[in-house]
């Protein structure tokens, strides 16, 4: 078992009876051996470690005017976010939402028979 995390497309991962998109914007998951080093030499997908803390919690981005400009930014660099030297909470939290909305319109949607985009 190996975790991959995906730089570039899509790859969509079996949960259950579901296909679920996993692209550049979402955490590491785990891969049997061959697929993951499949995807790798297609360039579809990084191996970031061969063993990750299943139990660590995930990686969350819930924010909110509650959250520092600290964490908000951490968030933004987290997600490869230029953050404007100056810039307002406000303003900050809108960026944040505008890339995250954007990121979920650009998920596509598959069925078994799809594999790798």
């Amino acid at each position: 078992m190996k975790y991959v995390k995906i730089i570039s497309g899509f790859y969509g991962v079996q949960e259950g009876n579901v296909i679920k998109p996993k692209g550049k914007n979402d955490p590491p998951f785990p891969l049997d051996d061959n697929e993951a080093e499949r995807l790798v030499k297609n360039k579809i997908a990084i191996i970031i470690d061969d063993e990750i803390n299943e139990n660590a919690e995930a990686d969350t981005c819930e924010y909110g005017e509650e959250t520092s400009m600290t964490e908000l930014k951490a968030i933004a660099k987290r997600e490869g976010i230029s953050v404007p030297f100056g810039i307002s909470k406000t303003n900050l939290l809108t960026l944040l939402d505008e890339h995250f909305s954007a990121s979920e319109a650009e998920m596509p949607t598959f069925n078994a028979e799809d594999s790798i985009v």
